[in-house]
């Protein structure tokens, strides 16, 4: 054996034996399985920018609580969010037709569940029911105009458990939605939208 060289130092594991540790500057693989600590709560942040009926930016915020279905992977946690988006669609008060620019506050209740994926990443799932607040500021001829309207959501996406405590994500969500008075178009309007997640895990 040539002088200098290393050679992986064995580590006895209880009931395994000796086996080789990792070489030094040698990290854990990233495929390794979730072993993260099951959570009971988690609070979540995102933002980003509607896709279609919500063209403007959108934001919102989580919390819940839940955990690990027993001899399941699957996690299951009741919710809570309220989000925000803004957008433009068309108004029409008096015969007068205009493009004006809204706002829509949700408030909902609802399920989310996960599903270990590949390694550290996790598939979740939301269903949310609630209400909306859709407001259309005032201008010239038109009074400020607002109105509540029930709520359905529903949102996908996948998360990278960076740390036992915090996850990074994309999350892609579509809220149905009755019109406010005021506003023209379909009774079961939808606001497509598309953001980036934070979420801690405690």
């Amino acid at each position: 054996m040539v002088e200098g060289a290393h050679e992986p130092a064995l580590v006895f594991a209880r009931g395994r034996g000796f086996e080789p540790a990792p070489a030094e500057g040698e990290s854990a693989s990233p495929t390794k399985p979730d072993k993260a600590p099951g959570s009971h709560f988690l609070l979540e942040g995102s933002a980003g920018f509607g896709l279609a009926g919500a063209s403007g930016v959108t934001w919102g915020g989580m919390l819940g609580a839940g955990g690990r279905l027993p001899g399941s992977p699957l996690r299951l946690y009741f919710v809570g969010e309220l989000a925000e988006s803004t957008g433009e669609r068309e108004r029409t008060i008096g015969g007068t037709t205009e493009l004006v620019q809204y706002e829509a506050m949700d408030a909902s209740l609802g399920l989310r569940g996960y599903v270990p994926v590949y390694g550290r990443l996790r598939f979740f799932a939301d269903a949310l029911l609630g209400r909306t607040l859709s407001t259309t500021p005032a201008d010239g001829e038109f009074a400020r105009t607002s109105a509540w309207t029930t709520l359905f959501a529903l949102a996908a996406g996948l998360q990278l458990r960076v740390v036992d405590e915090v996850s990074c994500g994309a999350r892609g969500r579509v809220a149905f939605g009755g019109d406010g008075e005021g506003f023209s178009g379909s009774a079961s309007d939808q606001r497509w939208s598309l953001g980036a997640t934070l979420t801690a895990h405690f």
